[in-house]
């Protein structure tokens, strides 16, 4: 059976059908040989099927242009809506169990102007109810969109031809902020990030990852930098609230390459990360003029270190997981010699000797 452009079947249509089905049935002999002339019966067939059809409908068939949902999640696809049957929405990310009701019209099998999407469904086991003002056009949301989550979410802005596009503000229940623009469905632009606690993070999209400089105020530390697919990649400068600076690389989102870090009491040191973990050579100066240099491994001191004060004394020995440990040498200005050992962090009394 043809369908109508309303997009169900109506029963109108189905009477007219099945009456034009009798009637011809019917009147196909009476066609030749009645004495009623032709045009009289087409008429009267006419006049019956203006009367079952109601104004406004015609015949059409009607052809998702693109997969029907069925079991599907990922991908976007045409689904029923559950109180319009044979009305199909465009669904661009199905869920788990998921299902539409919609308060609108519906023309040619497709939702069509404004009203209201309920949609139900499963995420994580959990049941969830969310739903979105606006207008549709041919099944695809075009125009101005409220969006309310099940969490307390709001997300608002234009869709055009069922994707997000212009400015957009999404408002979360803990109090955050984030507005910025769309293209094509995507973050892509500039965008503003800010929380309950005043934090701020401002910087660049670039379809649908942060790409670009960046610049983020937590607590009072300011971070600014480039990230490359939604990663930190490049140079980076932290500022921490008590005046420390850090600056260096960071790789694929972790700290790896040379980094020098500056406090505010004019200490300084300077030495490698690698994927996120002080790891490797570095010297740290005081402000005092001490000097130790040594190896890291995994953020803690581990290996040979050399301690080097401002009068002289030179003190050097092996550090393991963060303590020394092993056996240790101080050298004064004055010519003595004290050497003897460390076993976790705690120097053995008994067993040093001075020379």
């Amino acid at each position: 059976m043809p369908k109508l452009k309303y997009g169900i079947y109506s029963g109108y249509a189905r009477d007219a059908v099945e009456l034009l089905g009798q009637l011809i049935s019917k009147y196909t002999f009476e066609l030749h040989n009645s004495a009623y002339p032709p045009p009289r019966i087409l008429h009267i067939l006419l006049l019956l099927l203006t009367l079952c059809i109601p104004a406004g409908a015609s015949f059409a068939e009607d052809t998702p242009a693109g997969p029907v949902c069925s079991g599907l999640t990922g991908s976007g696809c045409w689904q029923e809506i559950a109180n319009l049957p044979g009305c199909q929405v465009w669904n661009p990310s199905p869920e788990e169990e998921e299902t539409f009701t919609w308060s609108g019209g519906c023309v040619g099998g497709r939702p069509s102007g404004p009203g209201q999407l309920t949609w139900s469904y499963k995420r994580d086991g959990q049941s969830k109810t969310s739903t979105s003002e606006g207008p549709y056009i041919d099944g695809k949301r075009h125009g101005h969109w409220v969006m309310r989550g099940s969490s307390g979410r709001v997300d608002e802005g234009p869709y055009v031809d069922g994707k997000a596009q212009g400015h957009w503000v999404v408002r979360y229940a803990s109090g955050r902020v984030r507005e910025g623009t769309y293209v094509d469905g995507k973050e892509h632009g500039h965008w503003v990030e800010r929380d309950a606690d005043g934090n701020v993070f401002g910087g660049l999209y670039v379809d649908g990852k942060r790409h670009g400089h960046w610049v983020e105020d937590i607590y009072g530390e300011v971070h600014e930098g480039p990230y490359v697919d939604d990663n930190r990649h490049g140079h980076w400068v932290e500022r921490d609230a008590d005046g420390t600076v850090s600056e260096g690389l960071y790789v694929n989102g972790w700290q790896h390459g040379h980094w020098v870090i500056r406090h505010a009491d004019g200490n300084v040191s300077g030495g490698l990360f690698i994927d996120g973990w002080q790891h490797g050579h570095w010297v740290l100066r005081y402000a005092d003029g001490r000097v130790e240099e040594g190896p890291y491994v995994r953020d803690k001191r581990d290996g040979h270190w050399v301690i080097r004060h401002a009068d002289g004394r030179v003190g050097e020995g092996p550090y393991v997981d963060g303590k020394r440990h092993g056996h240790w040498v101080f050298r004064y200005a004055s010519g003595n010699v004290y050497e003897g050992p460390y076993v976790d962090g705690e120097r053995v009394a008994s067993g040093w000797k001075r020379h």
